[in-house]
């Protein structure tokens, strides 16, 4: 019998990738917030807890710890480099962490070593040994790493076309592309109304769209936009501008990988 595994993203189209991933040992179950996670997590018991950092009813670390308790072996996933949140994360008892974007071959790999440990993976002198000091070595590389953010990750796509094959990768793109237009749209209307919760929330989604498909350079932007949006401070009109013409390049840019790809 399968497992099952609940991956928590407020992202529908990377939920929607992970969903539809094959796997001979597991199935996953797709929810967009920590409520619909809770509901869920009420009537049925999970094997492995994926979750999102950043959520819109709040964040997959506080969570964690709400549930670390109940032995559900918890890999958070964050666009974040921040060590201090890492290592809270491992002190808590959190299994492991996944980088966005995702790299659907390592989630899969992740995920399956979960399910092998299983619940008491703190007791296993293997996990113990190996997989947390081999974990421990790179969240230290890390405070040394800088990454460029770079427009769009061609690799990172080339990628993405090796692992889900070109008709998922053509499908989930198509998706990718009607999103950043419709919350774009939305976007552009609360900013009319300067409606700064709005347009915090929108700058969260737009970002983490944005990097599920590794389109860093934008996304590294919403997020700012989103903090400033948080703190009560909208952004100037030239900024906007620029965003906006960023994010069109970025489509074309990936429609132009689609045609080549193809």
């Amino acid at each position: 019998m399968k497992k099952s595994v609940l991956f928590i993203d407020d992202d529908p189209i990377i939920g929607k990738v992970v969903t539809q991933w094959k796997s001979e040992n597991y199935t996953t179950h797709h929810v967009l917030s920590i409520a619909q996670a809770k509901a869920k997590m009420s009537t049925f018991r999970y094997d492995v807890i994926v979750t999102d950092y950043r959520l819109q009813d709040g964040d997959g670390l506080s969570f964690s710890s709400e549930i670390i308790n109940q032995n559900y072996p918890i890999i958070l996933v964050t666009a974040f480099d921040q060590l201090d949140i890492l290592n809270t994360a491992w002190n808590l008892g959190v299994f492991d962490f996944l980088e966005k974007p995702l790299n659907f071959k390592l989630f899969n790999e992740t995920v399956n070593l979960a399910l092998e440990f299983g619940p008491n993976f703190l007791k296993n002198p293997s996990f113990s040994e190996k997989h947390f000091s081999k974990n421990r070595q790179g969240l230290e590389a890390k405070e040394t790493q800088k990454k460029t953010l770079i427009a769009v990750d061609s690799s990172f796509l080339e990628q993405q076309i090796e692992d889900l094959g070109y008709e998922i990768f053509i499908e989930i793109s198509e998706d990718f592309q009607k999103q950043i237009i419709k919350d774009l749209s939305l976007f552009e209307s609360a900013i009319q109304s300067s409606d700064l919760d709005l347009l915090s929330a929108l700058s969260h989604k737009i970002s983490s769209t944005l990097k599920s498909f590794g389109c860093l350079k934008a996304a590294n932007i919403a997020s700012q936009f989103e903090e400033s949006f948080s703190k009560g401070i909208l952004i100037e009109n030239s900024e906007i501008e620029k965003f906006k013409n960023l994010l069109f390049e970025n489509l074309i840019t990936i429609e132009t990988f689609k045609r080549k790809a193809s």
